[in-house]
């Protein structure tokens, strides 16, 4: 049986901040691996999607920062 959704989104959720916390290269394919879902979930769920973007947009400004 699938799993719905909502399941899936909380594991992104909580993916992208387990790879936050460790410093880990946050990227679709990582969340991806991380949460245990597709990459095609990540780039066709809307959320999922807006939540990957603003993380990476995220983990690209802070990092910008510290090199900085």
């Amino acid at each position: 049986m699938a799993r719905p959704p909502q399941d899936k989104l909380t594991r992104v959720e909580k993916a992208i901040g387990q790879l936050r916390r460790e410093r880990g290269r946050l990227a679709v394919r990582a969340v991806a691996e991380r949460a245990r879902v597709s990459a095609t979930f990540l780039y066709e769920n809307t959320d999922a999607r807006s939540l990957v973007q603003h993380a990476v947009a995220d983990h690209r400004s802070s990092h910008d920062h510290e090199v900085q």
